[in-house]
C-alpha cells in the first residue's frame, strides 16, 4: 500500500523507540549486575544486542519499521511519495 495512504498508522506504529531503547539498556545493567553478584553468566548479552539493535536501527524484530533502501529504522521521511508499507510477519 502507498505510505502516503498510511502514514499515520505506520507512525503510530513506530511507538516509543527511546522507551524500547532505555528498557532494554535498564535490563541490560540489571542483568550484568546480576552476574557479577551470583559469578555467573546470565542474559546480559542478550540485552545488549537488543539495545544496540534498537539503538542503531538496526532491521531486527525489535525494529517495526524499516527502509530497505536507507537502512535506517523507525524514521518516516517528510516526502513519502514513491514509497510503500509492507508488511512482515516475522516469527521465531
Amino acid at each position: 500500500m502507498p505510505l502516503k495512504d498510511c502514514v499515520k498508522i505506520v507512525k503510530n506504529f513506530i511507538g516509543d523507540v527511546e522507551g524500547r531503547e532505555k528498557e532494554a539498556r535498564d535490563r541490560m545493567i540489571k542483568a550484568k549486575k546480576e552476574e557479577k553478584k551470583k559469578n555467573m553468566g546470565s542474559m546480559s548479552g542478550y540485552y545488549a544486542d537488543k539495545y544496540s539493535k534498537i539503538m542503531y536501527r538496526d532491521f531486527s524484530f525489535e525494529s517495526n519499521v524499516y527502509d530497505i533502501e536507507a537502512y535506517t529504522g523507525e524514521e518516516i521521511p517528510e516526502n513519502t511519495d514513491n514509497m510503500w508499507a509492507v508488511v512482515v510477519d516475522m516469527h521465531n
